[in-house]
């Protein structure tokens, strides 16, 4: 249901009665964090029952080719027909998705160029490569232009090219047709080239909504410290416990987010603190402590992950903006 709002329209996918999303029609969202989309968001809202329950007042004969024309899916493991062409798939998909003739042929032969090597377009998928075999997928799933397409670690197991030429395909079809796509993906890298917004996920809930900007500036403020400790003190839990005694009381407003094999990892947001004061510090940590090592970074994307999938307590899965 497309539903206007603010001078754009909006793409409303339900679920009832427990999991509704609004996206714009044209966003890619994606949602970072372990395991695959499908998986987390049966754990969230039983998605499969609530399909059922949704179509059960309806014949599925009647609906059936209707509701795959409007969903195109890219599982996280390839499930390809081996005795067909990688052409024969796309042909077959694009029939489910309602095409026909001359408009089939120039659309499956669009993804063919697009995605690439036309050589083996009409090669038994059995005998593709896995990167060949990721990107049909892909193709699978974007064939027919479904306006809801959901995919499911879509650049797994390729190639830096094949990732990139999947990502200008991507936002292709984005511009072209106003797609909303669901994307999970533990790429941080592929979140920044590709999405509009992204959902968090600890413990099978949302933790975090927003775009990109919005979760960089919410969370991202401030300085990444890490801290590598000397071999001879990693064991000596003395030193340990006086080295995070001595950061804790003296920075201020320095929370540790990890703490493995000898490293400690600090958010230090403090906009009084400048980065000359923290070298400092950290110079006199290191004669002090008797320090390996130590760095300053800006907070990454990567890091504001990590940070929230170690949170364990917020307000029943509500999710934050």
């Amino acid at each position: 249901m497309d539903l206007p709002c603010n001078g754009c329209t909006w793409r409303c996918l339900t679920i009832p009665p427990i999991f509704p999303i609004m996206l714009p029609a044209t966003t890619i969202f994606s949602t970072p964090g372990e395991g695959s989309w499908l998986t987390t968001c049966k754990r969230l809202s039983h998605v499969g029952s609530a399909l059922r329950r949704r179509i059960s007042s309806t014949r599925f004969s009647e609906i059936g080719l209707t509701f795959r024309s409007q969903i195109g899916y890219c599982p996280e493991v390839d499930t390809l027909v081996d005795d067909l062409t990688g052409r024969e798939m796309l042909m077959f998909f694009g029939q489910l998705r309602g095409l026909r003739g001359y408009d089939l042929q120039n659309k499956v032969n669009e993804l063919v160029q697009s995605m690439g090597p036309t050589n083996c377009a009409d090669e038994l998928a059995q005998f593709y490569s896995g990167g060949n075999k990721r990107k049909l997928s892909v193709a699978i799933a974007l064939v027919g232009s479904p306006p809801a397409i959901l995919l499911d670690e879509p650049t797994a197991r390729v190639g830096p090219e094949s990732r990139r030429q999947i990502w200008r395909v991507l936002t292709r079809v984005r511009k072209r047709t106003g797609a909303s796509i669901l994307l999970a993906t533990h790429s941080t890298e592929e979140t920044e080239a590709l999405c509009n917004r992204l959902a968090i996920l600890v413990n099978g809930c949302f933790y975090r909504l927003g775009s990109v900007e919005q979760l960089k500036s919410k969370h991202g403020q401030g300085y990444a410290l890490t801290i590598k400790i000397s071999n001879e003190n990693q064991n000596n839990a003395e030193a340990v416990y006086a080295l995070k005694h001595h950061m804790e009381n003296s920075l201020k407003n320095a929370t540790l987010t990890d703490d493995y094999q000898g490293k400690l990892q600090y958010h230090v947001v403090n906009p009084s603190i400048t980065i000359g004061h923290l070298f400092q510090f950290l110079s006199d940590a290191k004669a002090q402590f008797e320090l390996e090592d130590y760095s300053i970074a800006a907070i990454s994307q990567e890091q504001i992950f990590h940070a929230c999938s170690r949170a364990s307590t917020f307000s029943n899965g509500q999710i934050c903006y």
